[in-house]
C-alpha cells in the first residue's frame, strides 16, 4: 500500500471558487482510478491540514501522477492558487490491527472507508 500525505497553503488573492471547483474535478478522476483506495483530511490544533491518500501500489500513484487533466491542473495550481504545498508519498512496510476480539490481524480496507470521503460514483452525481 502506498500512503501519501500533503498539506497546500493557499495563495493571498488566490481564486478560491476556482481552486475548490477544480479540486471537485480531480476527485471525480482520481476516486475512479484503479488501485485508488481512500482520501481523509485531518486539521491540527495550529490551523494545518493534511490528506491522507491511500493507494493500492505505485503503479496507480504513478497512474494519478501521469493523468493529464491532473497534471493540468497542478500547473494551474502552481500558478495561481497555492502558495506553498508538500507530498510525501510513503511505502507501508508494516502494517496490523490489534482488537480484543481478535488479536493482532490484516487491516481490514473497510478501515480505511471508514469516514473517508465517498468516492464520487458512489455519491450519485460528480461533483462540480
Amino acid at each position: 500500500m502506498i500512503v501519501v500525505l500533503f498539506s497546500i497553503t493557499m495563495r493571498e488573492g488566490a481564486p478560491v471558487e476556482e481552486e475548490e471547483s477544480e479540486s471537485e474535478r480531480m476527485w471525480a478522476i482520481v476516486s475512479s482510478m484503479p488501485g485508488f483506495i481512500s482520501y481523509k483530511a485531518y486539521t491540527a490544533a495550529d490551523g494545518e491540514t493534511i490528506a491522507v491518500v491511500r493507494f493500492e501500489s505505485r503503479e496507480a500513484l504513478d497512474a494519478w501522477k501521469r493523468e493529464p487533466r491532473h497534471r493540468t491542473v497542478q500547473e494551474r495550481a502552481r500558478e495561481a492558487f497555492y502558495e506553498q504545498y508538500w507530498v510525501q508519498a510513503c511505502e507501508s512496510f508494516r502494517s496490523y490491527r490489534f482488537t480484543r476480539a481478535s488479536g493482532y490481524e490484516e487491516i481490514p480496507r473497510e478501515v480505511f472507508l471508514a469516514g473517508a470521503r465517498a468516492p464520487a460514483s458512489a455519491s450519485g452525481a460528480a461533483p462540480g
